[in-house]
This record gives C-alpha cells, sequence and structure tokens, in this order.
C-alpha cells in the first residue's frame, strides 16, 4: 500500500471505498479497510469516515477516525465530522480512550468561520450526557479545572472533557471576536 500510493492514491483511495461498500457491515472488515485507508492521508479521510458512521460505537473505528482527525488541518471539516461521530459513538460504547487527543484536535481547529457550528455540536453532546451522570450532577460541586486539580483530572470522562473543550473552545473563539462580543455571536444552546 505504502509503495503505491504515490502515483496510484486516487485509484487506491477508489478501490478501498468499493471494499468498504462490500464489506463494510462488518465491523472487522470496515476497520480493516479503515486501517489500510490511513495509510493514505488526505485521501484517505472519506473512507474513514464512512467507516466509523457505518459502526459508530466500534472503538477499533473510534481509533481509526482519530488517528485520522489527529493528521488532518484541526479546522477542516473532516475533523468537526469525526467529532460528531465518533462522540456519538462514545454515549454506545462506553470507550473513552480517544477522546482527549480528539477534543484537543477539535478544539485547536476552533476559527472564525467553524466558531458557531464547533460550539454548537459540543453543547448538543453535553445535552446528550444522562442527567443522573455522576459528573454531571457533581457539576455544581466540582472544582473541575481548579488550580489544585491535575491537569488530566476526569480526562477520560466524557461530561468533564466536553466542558473543558468547550470552555476552551469559547476562549478561542473570543480572540477571534473578542470578548464581549464571542457570546452573543454562540448559539443559543450555550445559554439555555
Amino acid at each position: 500500500m505504502e509503495r503505491l500510493r504515490g502515483q496510484h492514491v486516487g485509484r487506491l483511495s477508489a478501490l478501498l471505498a468499493i471494499m468498504l461498500s462490500r464489506w463494510g457491515a462488518d465491523p472487522g472488515k470496515a476497520f480493516a479497510v479503515a486501517r489500510a485507508a490511513l495509510l493514505l492521508g488526505v485521501d484517505g479521510q472519506d473512507v474513514i469516515l464512512r467507516a466509523a458512521k457505518l459502526h459508530p460505537s466500534s472503538p477499533p473505528l473510534s481509533w481509526a477516525a482519530v488517528e485520522a482527525a489527529k493528521k488532518a488541518d484541526p479546522a477542516s471539516e473532516f475533523v468537526q465530522q469525526v467529532a460528531d461521530t465518533v462522540i456519538s459513538g462514545m454515549f454506545q460504547s462506553g470507550d473513552r480512550a480517544s477522546l482527549k487527543p480528539l477534543l484537543d484536535t477539535y478544539v485547536t481547529g476552533v476559527t472564525a468561520a467553524n466558531l458557531a457550528d464547533r460550539i454548537r455540536i459540543l453543547c448538543f453532546k453535553l445535552r446528550k450526557v444522562p442527567p443522573g451522570d455522576h459528573h454531571r450532577r457533581e457539576l455544581v460541586l466540582a472544582r473541575y479545572g481548579s488550580i489544585t486539580d491535575p491537569p488530566s483530572f476526569g480526562e477520560n470522562d466524557l461530561f468533564p472533557s466536553l466542558v473543558r473543550a468547550l470552555v476552551e473552545a469559547i476562549r478561542r473563539a473570543s480572540e477571534f471576536t473578542g470578548s464581549r462580543h464571542c457570546l452573543t455571536r454562540c448559539p443559543r444552546c450555550l445559554m439555555t
């Protein structure tokens, strides 16, 4: 695959897309195709995203999608779609292994052009955390982000990780819009 990708990358990508269409119903085979697509870089992104969307609760496919997102332009639509798909799958699978690197890449890619969409997705995901979630219930009492907490406190837990990502996304957004203007441009879901 690595030898052929130079001048035949388009053909390899098309072949992997066909293979995914044919055998993608099986999560193991979809992962094998996605893993091969990782070697294609940007040209394999569509195949990887399709495979992750076919099996959103599959930890191996989530891993492949996050690996591709880490190598992509953080501000790209691809990273946004991977975050949307993989985080939704985390609600089903419970696997949080790739949460921190995904959210780090996602937040790094906040720009003036995509800040509202990225913040809206984070708000939507926060609302999806069940009300009975330990971290969500304890938010009033918790000191997440306190200077006394280790930097990695709760980094593999969905709710505190999403809250931290939202705060960081808003901070980055304020660099583009100014702190006063930032919250007026943020989606209504943030205010409710």
